[in-house]
């Protein structure tokens, strides 16, 4: 049986704004720990999941909104252009798999 690769992949880059990675990112800055980034990324995943609540009539993919925090945070906390440029990367190929 041939898989369909494209959205296979597409499948996988949809994983990165999961809550199961959302958690791994909010864990994994709680282990030095690096309080004020978890601060940020606990809040705005209040914020994602009210939001949710909110606009479930409406067309709300999470999985956006998830990876749109977690690229902005992120990029600002490392602070270095070779990982921005990776995390609006990724950012785009998520925005693209949720329409493929």
């Amino acid at each position: 049986m041939k898989k369909d690769w494209k959205r296979e992949n597409a499948r996988d880059i949809l994983a990165l704004g999961s809550w199961i990675f959302y958690l791994l990112v909010i864990g994994r800055s709680l282990i030095k720990p690096y309080r004020p980034f978890a601060d940020q990324i606990i809040i705005a995943g209040v914020i994602i999941i009210i939001s949710g609540l909110i606009f479930r009539k409406f067309d709300f993919d999470g999985y956006v909104a998830r990876c749109l925090i977690l690229v902005v945070f992120t990029s600002l906390f490392y602070n270095s252009l070779i990982y921005t440029l990776f995390a609006v990367a990724t950012g785009f190929l998520l925005v693209y798999s949720v329409y493929f």
